[in-house]
């Protein structure tokens, strides 16, 4: 479960027995390529099953994602423990994206994955989905409870924002791309290029088979009709 990350578990929990690549981009504020793209990773780590046909590609949740959604619940039940504070700290102090936070605290992924849904859902904590990317924020309880008032000494608020602007860099706009690779973690979300076209090929391949059905019933019934009108009396 080391592969687990929090935007797994966002992205999970907006899936029901509804839910199509075509319709995933807007649950998730993502573009529908973002949404493939999330698709398919879910689906390599096996937390989804992508089932193509005519009409849209089907996305449902597996028993091994269902497993994980259970556990982080479970989890999430749980009261706050020093690692809670130091994630709820560390979002005060600049840290707003998960795989920052991996980097920031030197925690295993999946923990703080499971540590970061146990803020957000007691409410310490809000997490939004744009573009693709996650982004972290603290409600007015998390602030009170990570005993962040004051966060420290002038010194110290001023070196952990150089430090969290040296790690995350500028903010990217509402419609900016997702950060580059470079820019990236060591760990990727994305899916690599071939994968990328593949997912995308596939999805054109069923859509143009769908329009190409449909037009040759068209066809059809406007053959039996002309047969029907000319030579049936």
């Amino acid at each position: 479960m080391d592969e687990l990350t929090y935007a797994d578990l966002a992205v999970l929990g907006q899936i029901d027995e509804n839910t199509t690549v075509d319709n995933l981009g807007p649950k998730i504020n993502s573009s529908f390529f973002d949404a493939a793209n999330i698709a398919g990773t879910l689906k390599l780590k096996g937390y989804v099953e992508l089932a193509p046909s005519l009409s849209a590609t089907a996305v449902t949740i597996t028993e091994k994602g269902k497993s994980v959604l259970k556990l982080a619940n479970e989890k999430g039940a749980q009261d706050l423990d020093a690692l809670d504070e130091a994630i709820l700290r560390s979002i005060a102090n600049g840290y707003k994206d998960p795989r920052h936070l991996e980097d920031k605290l030197n925690v295993r992924g999946s923990d703080v994955a499971f540590h970061i849904h146990r803020v957000v859902m007691q409410d310490y904590a809000s997490a939004v989905i744009r573009n693709g990317r996650i982004e972290l924020s603290l409600t007015e309880e998390g602030y009170k409870k990570g005993n962040l008032d004051p966060l420290g000494t002038e010194e110290q608020v001023e070196e952990a924002g150089k430090e969290a602007e040296e790690l995350v860099g500028d903010k990217p706009a509402a419609d900016a791309p997702p950060a580059t690779a470079a820019a990236a973690p060591a760990k990727p979300f994305r899916l690599d290029r071939q994968a990328m076209m593949k997912a995308k090929g596939e999805y054109y391949f069923w859509r143009a088979l769908k329009y190409a059905a449909i037009g040759a019933g068209v066809l059809i019934i406007a053959g039996v009709a002309y047969f029907l009108f000319f030579f049936g009396k």
